[in-house]
């Protein structure tokens, strides 16, 4: 959660700065974004598509 903050604002603040001030390190930061999503949000993100389907479908 705190490393999807610093994602969000990264092209108007400089993420060092963001960490610095969230008591974050910044090697932290960029090992987060090149993780792969675990298998439990790829099946929310799935699950997502499916109910939004079902919905139109109604």
């Amino acid at each position: 959660m705190k490393y999807s903050i610093i994602e969000k604002f990264r092209l108007q603040y400089p993420v060092k700065t963001f960490c610095n001030q969230m008591g974050l390190s910044e090697s932290g930061y960029y090992s987060w974004r090149s993780r792969p999503l675990s298998r439990r949000k790829q099946d929310d993100a799935h699950l997502k598509v499916v109910i939004k389907a079902a919905h139109k479908r109604t």
